[in-house]
């Protein structure tokens, strides 16, 4: 499925910082270069909703593309980090919007510190494995440079 993401829950950035935040924790995406880039609400957008297969599916928080058109699925999270990896994982199916070019990267921003337990390691290789796409998990708050 592809669909297309409404304008209503779409913003274009041209800032040094793209912010996706929410309960006190937050993903910064650093755009030195000051390039458009796309932020889109996915959980909070209801005219999206009208457009998936399974309007009651659990969605990531936002969505961030970028001008390669690598894809930043993001999901603020308090404790669940198993909920979360569901989360990505159906709006990667619903939105369908990777292409073969494009890179996708999952971030997770939590307020539990899972990355050293084992059992979280187990799933992030099989989420990466499955769905070809980088998962990075981190406590409160974290900043990743689009420019690479």
């Amino acid at each position: 499925m592809n669909v297309q993401i409404p304008r209503e829950c779409t913003q274009n950035h041209r800032g040094k910082e793209i912010v996706c935040a929410e309960k006190g924790r937050k993903m910064i995406f650093l755009n030195p270069n000051q390039r458009v880039v796309r932020k889109h609400t996915i959980d909070g957008c209801q005219e999206l909703r009208s457009f998936l297969s399974d309007a009651n599916c659990k969605l990531c928080d936002f969505l961030v593309v970028d001008w390669r058109s690598d894809e930043h699925y993001v999901e603020l999270k308090g404790r669940n980090v198993e909920h979360a990896l569901r989360q990505l994982a159906s709006t990667i199916i619903q939105l369908g919007l990777a292409n073969m070019k494009s890179r996708v990267y999952c971030w997770i921003i939590t307020t539990e510190s899972p990355s050293t337990q084992s059992k979280f390691q187990v799933l992030k290789e099989k989420f990466e494995n499955e769905f070809k796409a980088r998962l990075t998990i981190r406590t409160n708050q974290h900043q990743h440079s689009l420019e690479r």
